[in-house]
Protein backbone atom coordinates (compact mmCIF):
# COMPACT_ATOMS: atom_id res chain seq x y z
CA UNK A 1 0.00 0.00 0.00
CA UNK A 2 3.11 2.65 0.23
CA UNK A 3 3.14 2.89 -3.67
CA UNK A 4 -0.69 4.52 -3.35
CA UNK A 5 0.19 6.65 -0.59
CA UNK A 6 3.23 7.91 -2.60
CA UNK A 7 1.35 8.79 -6.00
CA UNK A 8 -1.63 10.47 -3.76
CA UNK A 9 1.54 13.01 -2.29
CA UNK A 10 2.56 13.69 -5.68
CA UNK A 11 -1.00 14.49 -6.99
CA UNK A 12 -1.57 16.84 -3.72
CA UNK A 13 2.47 18.60 -4.86
CA UNK A 14 1.53 21.51 -6.91
CA UNK A 15 3.15 21.46 -10.40
CA UNK A 16 5.96 23.62 -11.38
CA UNK A 17 4.93 27.44 -12.61
CA UNK A 18 5.09 27.60 -16.21
CA UNK A 19 8.12 30.44 -14.95
CA UNK A 20 10.19 28.01 -13.06
CA UNK A 21 10.15 25.56 -15.85
CA UNK A 22 11.13 28.59 -18.23
CA UNK A 23 14.22 29.50 -15.97
CA UNK A 24 15.01 26.35 -15.56
CA UNK A 25 15.47 25.97 -19.11
CA UNK A 26 17.45 28.98 -19.29
CA UNK A 27 19.88 28.62 -16.77
CA UNK A 28 20.57 24.86 -18.40
CA UNK A 29 21.25 26.97 -21.71
CA UNK A 30 23.88 28.66 -19.67
CA UNK A 31 21.93 32.28 -19.14
CA UNK A 32 21.92 33.87 -15.61
CA UNK A 33 19.16 34.30 -13.82
CA UNK A 34 16.76 37.74 -14.12
CA UNK A 35 17.41 40.57 -11.87
CA UNK A 36 14.51 42.32 -12.56
CA UNK A 37 11.03 41.85 -10.03
CA UNK A 38 7.94 40.09 -11.23
CA UNK A 39 5.83 42.46 -12.04
CA UNK A 40 8.31 45.04 -13.56
CA UNK A 41 6.70 46.95 -15.71
CA UNK A 42 7.82 48.63 -19.17
CA UNK A 43 5.25 50.85 -21.30
CA UNK A 44 2.43 49.87 -18.04
CA UNK A 45 3.03 46.42 -18.99
CA UNK A 46 3.83 43.83 -15.85
CA UNK A 47 7.01 41.75 -16.97
CA UNK A 48 7.20 37.92 -15.37
CA UNK A 49 10.71 37.84 -16.48
CA UNK A 50 13.14 40.70 -16.47
CA UNK A 51 16.61 41.18 -16.99
CA UNK A 52 17.82 44.97 -17.01
CA UNK A 53 20.97 45.16 -17.69
CA UNK A 54 20.24 43.23 -21.10
CA UNK A 55 16.91 45.06 -21.96
CA UNK A 56 15.41 41.83 -22.51
CA UNK A 57 11.79 41.50 -21.09
CA UNK A 58 9.21 38.47 -21.03
CA UNK A 59 5.22 38.10 -20.25
CA UNK A 60 4.51 34.33 -20.12
CA UNK A 61 1.17 35.65 -21.59
CA UNK A 62 2.47 38.00 -24.18
CA UNK A 63 0.64 41.20 -24.43
CA UNK A 64 0.58 42.26 -28.38
CA UNK A 65 2.23 45.87 -29.24
CA UNK A 66 4.08 46.48 -26.08
CA UNK A 67 7.13 48.81 -26.82
CA UNK A 68 10.04 50.04 -24.81
CA UNK A 69 12.92 51.98 -26.04
CA UNK A 70 15.56 49.85 -26.18
CA UNK A 71 14.19 46.70 -25.02
CA UNK A 72 13.57 43.40 -26.51
CA UNK A 73 10.40 41.97 -25.82
CA UNK A 74 10.14 38.12 -25.92
CA UNK A 75 7.87 35.67 -26.27
CA UNK A 76 8.25 32.66 -23.15
CA UNK A 77 10.23 30.26 -25.24
CA UNK A 78 13.77 29.13 -23.95
CA UNK A 79 15.33 29.14 -27.06
CA UNK A 80 14.95 32.99 -27.89
CA UNK A 81 15.27 34.44 -24.64
CA UNK A 82 18.56 32.26 -24.51
CA UNK A 83 19.92 33.73 -28.01
CA UNK A 84 19.27 37.39 -27.28
CA UNK A 85 20.53 37.01 -23.69
CA UNK A 86 24.20 35.40 -25.28
CA UNK A 87 24.13 38.16 -27.77
CA UNK A 88 23.18 41.00 -25.73
CA UNK A 89 25.17 40.19 -22.62
CA UNK A 90 28.14 39.17 -24.45
CA UNK A 91 28.33 35.59 -23.56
Amino acid sequence: GGRFVEDAGAERRPAAPPSDRLIAALSEAGVAAPDGEVGYELDGVPFELVWTSEKIAVQLDPTPGVEADGWRILAPDAAVIAAAWKERSGA
